[in-house]
């Protein structure tokens, strides 16, 4: 008796479990595998109010009610049941339908069970809505995300063209500015390469008239006093002396004025260089800022004097032609901002793993609310049509390609200092290059 009782204890024990577990619990029975039991949950699942009511669909809900495809959804569904019956559980996804015919996705676990040898499947359903909403909310954003990425990674395609149409115009324009500078250093030596030509043809048809008067065959026999005279007397008016002397000075000159020629012609070859062809090398930038100074020398010259206080520097893994133009900017920055007479310094040193290369110049400065501003393009403190505001910004990009930075002290009325801070040693990225 006492048996009976903790036994029928137990029962309303499991039956209640059974009545108030959250998901839906739905008993399978054989052979035709209809619903023979249901909880709670599994009515208020499929909107129905009464066990009677949900048992009464039979064949794992293959009534017209419920899935309206008919026999290709009984097929399914014996296939799931099959593999439940002979795995001992099966769990997947199944689309079910509410009596209302609202249709919802669920996780179906069936488990095979033994009562006094008969076979049962149990059968666990919940609603997976939510889980697949979110699901899809993830996917939507990944694939928003993914749109994202894409366009932004299109847009630092755009800009990094960009950026090199904006490189090569501020080069051009620099070049454009440059112009008639090279073109007045060309001319200078130039012109007295012609006059000295010109003073030595006038020179040799003086001495090959001497030669000729000196080859006739009567000054040879020594016996016309009279033609030594006048070979004396030329000789003394050209002063044949003087003439081979300042013939050595004259070609020196003119080989002179043919090496500056060639240097300015090669200076402004190497910085109109496309950047597209250069490649990382180790380099010592000292002679590159030097030859950004001779292609701007004609806008220094005249108003600037000069002063060098270069310390020795190591050679750093860099794009040469880029740091060239990096100097010329500076360089042309600091004459603009002279405007009558000053001194531009040009400093070298190193400094813990870097080198650094200052500009200085005692022109009229740079305001303090400016400092901010200065490399942003196509900003520029000049007057309108006398700058386009890219050197700095270019400059910029250059050095920071380079990892490294550039410091701006100014004062307005006392001038200006830029120094370009760059790393000797070779970083991943410019490894990778």
């Amino acid at each position: 008796m006492r048996h009976t009782h903790e036994r029928n204890r137990t029962e309303k024990i499991l039956h209640l479990v059974f009545e108030n577990a959250h998901d839906a619990l739905m008993l399978l029975a054989p052979p035709t595998w209809q619903f023979t039991l249901a909880n709670k949950a599994t009515l208020q699942l499929f909107g129905v109010a009464t066990l009677n009511e949900f048992t009464s669909l039979g064949y794992w809900n293959i009534s017209p009610e419920f899935q309206p495809d008919g026999s290709a959804t009984l097929v399914k569904a014996q296939e799931m049941i099959s593999i439940a019956l002979h795995t001992g559980s099966h769990q997947f996804e199944w689309e079910h339908q509410r009596l209302d015919g609202q249709k919802f996705p669920s996780d179906v676990l069936l488990t095979r069970m033994e009562v006094d040898n008969e076979v049962f499947l149990q059968a666990t359903v919940r609603d997976i809505t939510e889980i697949k909403n979110n699901e899809a909310q993830v996917v939507a954003q990944y694939v928003y995300v993914a749109q994202i990425n894409s366009q932004l990674a299109e847009m630092n395609e755009q800009l990094k063209r960009a950026h090199d149409q904006l490189f090569q115009s501020q080069k051009m324009a620099a070049i454009g500015v440059l112009a008639s500078g090279v073109a007045h250093e060309i001319n200078n030596p130039l012109g007295f390469i012609k006059s000295n030509v010109g003073t030595l043809e006038q020179y040799l048809a003086d001495i090959f008239r001497l030669l000729d008067i000196y080859s006739a065959p009567e000054v040879q026999r020594g016996i016309d006093r009279q033609l030594l005279a006048e070979l004396e007397q030329i000789s003394h008016k050209i002063n044949v002396g003087y003439i081979r002397e300042d013939a050595k000075a004259l070609i020196a000159e003119t080989l002179q004025g043919l090496e500056r020629v060639k240097n300015i012609v090669l200076d402004l070859k190497n910085f109109a260089h496309s950047s597209t062809d250069d490649e990382w090398v180790w380099a010592d930038i000292i002679p590159g800022l030097d030859s950004a100074l001779n292609l701007v020398w004609n806008e220094l010259k005249n108003k600037c004097e000069l002063i060098k206080e270069y310390q020795p520097l190591p050679k750093i893994y860099c794009l040469p032609a880029q740091l060239n133009q990096v100097f010329m900017n500076l360089l042309l920055n600091a004459a603009q901002a002279i405007k009558q007479h000053g001194t531009i310094t040009l400093r070298t040193g190193q400094e813990n793993n870097g080198v650094w290369i200052e500009i200085h110049d005692t022109g009229v400065g740079i305001p303090a609310e400016d400092i901010p501003l200065i490399f942003d393009p196509f900003f520029t403190t000049m007057a309108f049509g006398k700058g386009n505001g890219l050197g700095l910004s270019v400059s910029y990009s250059i050095v920071a390609r380079h990892h490294g930075k550039i410091d701006v002290r100014s004062a307005a009325g006392k001038g200006t200092s830029f120094r370009v801070w760059l790393p000797v040693q070779a970083t991943d990225s410019q490894s990778a290059t």
